[in-house]
């Protein structure tokens, strides 16, 4: 059967959609996923999902071919209409729907998203570490007061600079607060004094 003459992508991916279908329903090894039952198995209340942009979903809904490594799902008629809301943009609110959810994010096949309403950005503040290095500093304060929503507070940590005074001097243009440390100790431990 020809699916079509041109070669596009379009047409390849669904030649090869059909023939790995074909090739795996002929071995018996397309099975549905195992259904999976302990609280860490599950994407989080109010959370949706988004379709990964390489995967590709049969006619029917019922078979999903994506993800990394490259993998195919056969879904249960039920679970077909769950991957149906939640590509429609529902959130994962029942049991079984949040499961869904959850193996198609750990299979490459979808994305996690968050539910509306999370913190805002004027309820984030943003700690920077830096050592030695002030322009870099300058561009991503200017950068982060050019792209809303950008925090409201702002932290830089120096973190032991060989020129503490050039990098104060680029926080205080940027607006932020500052904290001088001394002896470096690392991003990790800048950031953790940041938040102090």
């Amino acid at each position: 059967m020809r699916l079509c003459e041109d070669g596009s992508a379009a047409c390849r991916d669904g030649l090869s959609f059909h023939c790995l279908l074909l090739l795996l329903l002929a071995t018996r090894r397309l099975r549905p996923w195992p259904v999976l039952s302990s609280p860490q198995d599950l994407l989080p209340e109010g959370f949706g999902v988004r379709l990964d942009p390489e995967a590709r979903r049969s006619g029917d809904g019922r078979t999903l071919r994506g993800g990394s490594p490259l993998r195919l799902l056969r879904l249960s008629e039920h679970a077909a209409n769950l991957l149906a809301a939640l590509a429609a943009g529902a959130p994962a609110a029942s049991r079984p729907a949040r499961q869904l959810a959850r193996r198609l994010c750990e299979v490459g096949l979808a994305h996690p998203a968050p539910p509306p309403g999370g913190p805002s950005a004027s309820e984030a503040t943003c700690v920077v570490p830096v050592r030695d290095d002030p322009e870099g500093l300058a561009a991503l304060l200017a950068s982060l007061a050019s792209n809303p929503p950008s925090p409201t507070g702002a932290t830089v940590v120096e973190d032991g600079s060989r020129h503490p005074a050039a990098v104060a001097s680029a926080a205080r243009r940027g607006g932020t607060r500052l904290i001088q440390r001394a002896a470096a100790r690392g991003p990790a431990g800048a950031r953790n004094a940041g938040w102090q």
